[in-house]
């Protein structure tokens, strides 16, 4: 069997309470991010997911985390959809999740996240198990480049690629727990930390405002931090606003 997901969910089964999400205003543990991940699923495959489908997403972190993990589970492809790269790529996207009704618009399938979309889900008793990849060089994930010097362009992850970046992460750039990536789930940086998190059975901080981000960091002793310039200076000049010394953090790493 050949599916990612499956490992969440052997951690939601060993540690349901340990919080799998947290941050921006979102929090949730193991057990809830199983039972969430599921039901999007099956609203999924009632819409039409398969596996293989190219599926684009945008919405709050914490749900985005939710979206990804259920496209996941259905054998899909998730990337982090934005308008320049939905529109470029129009005819090789099969849907298009989002809360944002103009993204929505551009895509050949576009499903709105709203209320209505989250509380259908909610209704959803799933019981159904995940699809399978049809091995582990099947595409799993897709990060797009910004776009700044020309079209955006994919990096394709298989799911051997995930499974290793995600594994050497620890080694190369993740030095000391806990550990929080204040770059966009849309980067490699990013989608790595997010997946690094959800296969381990460790937490994922979800990077929201400076103050929600100070809170974080304050809150869950933070020792090892990844971020880019703009972030470092927006979040120095918070925690000096706030008298925060960020006494927890052992190391820093700056990128971009």
């Amino acid at each position: 069997m050949v599916n990612p997901i499956r490992k969440v969910f052997q951690w939601a089964d060993s540690n349901p309470q340990k919080i799998a999400v947290t941050g921006a205003g979102a929090e949730i543990d193991f057990a809830s991010f199983r039972s969430s991940v599921t039901k999007v699923a099956a609203l999924m495959r009632k819409l039409g997911v398969k596996p293989g489908d190219v599926v684009g997403l945008r919405m709050h972190g914490g749900v985005y985390a939710v979206f990804a993990a259920a496209v996941m589970h259905e054998g899909a492809v998730a990337f982090a959809a934005k308008a320049p790269i939905v529109s470029e790529y129009r005819d090789d996207i099969d849907f298009v999740f989002s809360d944002e009704q103009d993204l929505v618009g551009l895509a050949k399938k576009g499903i709105l996240v709203n209320t209505e979309f989250l509380l259908e889900a909610e209704r959803i008793n799933a019981d159904i198990q995940p699809n399978e990849f049809d091995s582990e060089d099947s595409l799993a994930h897709l990060v797009f480049s910004s776009g700044t010097t020309g079209i955006p362009k994919g990096v394709q992850f298989t799911v051997k690629d995930l499974e290793q970046r995600t594994a050497a992460a620890k080694a190369n750039w993740m030095p000391q727990d806990p550990f929080f990536c204040q770059l966009a789930i849309d980067t490699v940086s990013g989608a790595i930390s997010l997946f690094h998190s959800l296969f381990n059975g460790e937490t994922f901080f979800i990077s929201g405002s400076n103050e929600n981000d100070l809170e974080l960091i304050e809150k869950h002793g933070i020792a090892s931090i990844q971020t880019s310039p703009a972030k470092l200076k927006d979040l120095y000049e918070k925690s000096n606003q706030e008298f925060s010394q960020l006494r927890s953090i052992r190391e820093y790493q700056v990128a971009g």
